[in-house]
């Protein structure tokens, strides 16, 4: 009887033991999604560039100078968790310039993302892409027109797991317009270029530099009367009186 029972007994462990290693067989050891950081970053640059051109907008080229300013940035806040446009005391244009990017204009967009599951490269680009565009100010870096330049930069932080994402969108010194315009009436002219007012004495003449297209509005004594016009590089501009009294805008 004793002998009969260790041998069940026996047989039950034997059981148990080849269920465990059967289970064991079975199972799948599921790895998280490892994200690519050099096709994530790609990748923004084609989003953001398809993104402009459904706004008929220009697309962007990627400079090496901005591309090292935006994977710096990105570093520094996976390794010190530090988050903002003012991390670590610097501004994005100083960052451009430490970079080697002479700059006439500078936009900066980053944001960070966590998932305990990881990422695929497609969902951590499309995961920035939708804060972005979703967010006013980020969407208007994006479409910001006048630019010409963007580097992208991306890094996850070993102690927090958190992946950080910096665009930095420049138009370089070496791309500054100008254009000038002449008063050529007896009397003051008052106009507005972008969001700025202006006044120009009679017979006198004004060169502006700009760093981002701009439409400058002529204002008349009798109001607005519908000349406006964006200025091409090297225009020369002349204001002129009709004979009916009204303000007229010559060349281009």
């Amino acid at each position: 009887m004793l002998v009969n029972t260790q041998r069940r007994r026996c047989a039950a462990l034997a059981a148990v033991l080849v269920l465990s290693l059967l289970m064991a067989l079975s199972l799948r050891v599921v790895a998280a999604p490892e994200a690519s950081v050099a096709e994530v970053e790609s990748n923004i640059v084609a989003h953001t560039n398809a993104f402009r051109r459904g706004q008929n907008l220009a697309p962007l080229t990627v400079d090496p100078h901005l591309k090292r300013a935006a994977a710096d940035f990105a570093a520094f806040m996976a390794r010190t968790g530090e988050y903002g446009h003012g991390a670590g005391g610097t501004t994005p244009a100083q960052r451009a310039e430490r970079a080697g990017y002479a700059y006439c204009v500078i936009a900066e967009n980053i944001g960070f993302q966590y998932s305990s599951a990881g990422f695929t490269t497609d969902a951590l680009t499309a995961g920035f892409m939708q804060g972005w565009r979703e967010s006013p100010g980020h969407r208007r870096n994006m479409l910001k027109a006048g630019l010409t330049e963007i580097g992208v930069g991306v890094a996850q932080s070993a102690a927090s797991g958190r992946w950080y994402a910096v665009q930095l969108f420049g138009r370089p010194e070496s791309r500054r317009e100008s254009f000038s315009i002449r008063n050529a009436t007896e009397r003051p002219v008052t106009y507005r270029l972008g969001d700025a007012q202006y006044e120009l004495a009679p017979r006198t003449i004004r060169t502006h530099s700009t760093c981002t297209p701009a439409t400058l509005r002529l204002r008349s004594p009798q109001g607005l009367r519908g000349t406006s016009l964006e200025p091409e590089d090297g225009a020369a501009l002349r204001i002129e009186a009709g004979d009916d009294g009204r303000l007229r805008l010559r060349g281009r």
